[in-house]
């Protein structure tokens, strides 16, 4: 279990003991995402203008990396495919 953010934030992933919980009723320990989100909501809660625009224009750099990545890949697979589609048909 972890905590998450409609912003896309995750935090660490806490395992759950599932032998420990019981059917009548345990309560699951949440403290560890709780304490996560809490901390990122301090983290939030402390940015200026434009320390925030910054972590902005920084993640949309890495989406656009990852996005010129997935072209490449896209370019590349039809071409891999045709060449040893050749290959094992001689």
């Amino acid at each position: 279990m972890r905590g998450c953010c409609a912003c896309g934030w995750r935090g660490t992933s806490y395992p759950i003991d599932w032998e420990q919980l019981s059917d009548e009723g345990d309560v699951l320990d949440v403290s560890g995402a709780h304490e996560d989100w809490s901390a990122l909501m301090e983290t939030v809660a402390r940015l200026t203008p434009r320390s925030a625009a910054m972590l902005l224009e920084a993640r949309v750099a890495e989406l656009e990396a990852s996005e010129r990545k997935l072209a490449t890949g896209r370019d590349i697979l039809p071409k891999a495919a045709k060449y040893f589609a050749g290959e094992t048909n001689r």
